[in-house]
């Protein structure tokens, strides 16, 4: 009996991977959706010269130029206790962010600072951290990460009472890093303070050390918004 002419018509319209599935010449793992969204921790940190020089003693291999460390889950978790416990550390923000992969974010702790220049016009700032992250998916859920911290701060030796009334200066510190990373491993940058600040023992100051740490956590199908 001759199949009806709609019903050829929609074997013909049939997706080709589709059909290939129906018929098994393809495995149904072969179209399941490629992991697109990155999940991302990015924590922020002050602390001592102590605790920064900590970190070499954490990891056991050599990290890649621009980067403090390069933790594992055993390393970092080392790390977060000796921080909690320590008088000289200061957390600043906890982060977590889903980033679509080949696409920038950006995390920011801080506020905007309005202010008048030389000339009088109005102008704004924006004072604290800006970390702009953008990953790149490889085979295997490895990730290609490219970092861009900047922190901009005042300028305390320049903002003095004797320059009251007078149009702020500003400190900016930045750095790119690129880096290739595997679900569960965190990438430590340290950004030093712009002037050393706090009484010390020997040089009569004590230096301080803005940690930035981010942890790659999973790698995951984008998923279709619930209508």
């Amino acid at each position: 009996m001759p199949l009806p002419d709609h019903f050829l018509k929609r074997i013909i319209r049939f997706p080709r991977v589709a059909l290939l599935v129906l018929l098994g010449l393809v495995p149904i793992t072969a179209c399941r959706s490629k992991p697109s969204n990155v999940r991302l921790e990015a924590k922020f940190v002050e602390v001592g010269e102590e605790e920064k020089n900590s970190l070499r003693r954490l990891t056991s291999s050599a990290s890649p130029p621009g980067v403090e460390a390069l933790l594992d889950e055993k390393d970092l978790a080392a790390l977060g206790q000796q921080l909690e416990t320590s008088k000289e550390a200061t957390w600043l923000s906890v982060n977590r962010v889903i980033v679509k992969a080949g696409q920038k974010a950006r995390i920011r702790v801080g506020r905007d600072l309005a202010y008048k220049d030389a000339s009088g016009k109005l102008g704004t700032k924006e004072l604290g951290i800006v970390l702009q992250l953008l990953p790149r998916l490889k085979p295997d859920n490895r990730m290609d990460l490219t970092l861009s911290p900047q922190v901009v701060t005042i300028d305390e030796a320049v903002n003095g009472s004797k320059n009251a009334g007078k149009p702020p200066s500003f400190q900016e510190r930045k750095t790119t890093v690129r880096l290739q990373m595997s679900v569960g491993q965190t990438v430590v940058l340290a950004l030093d303070s712009a002037s050393p600040t706090g009484p010390g023992t020997n040089t009569g100051t004590r230096r301080r050390h803005l940690l930035i740490l981010v942890t790659y956590r999973t790698a995951e199908p984008e998923v279709a918004p619930t209508p």
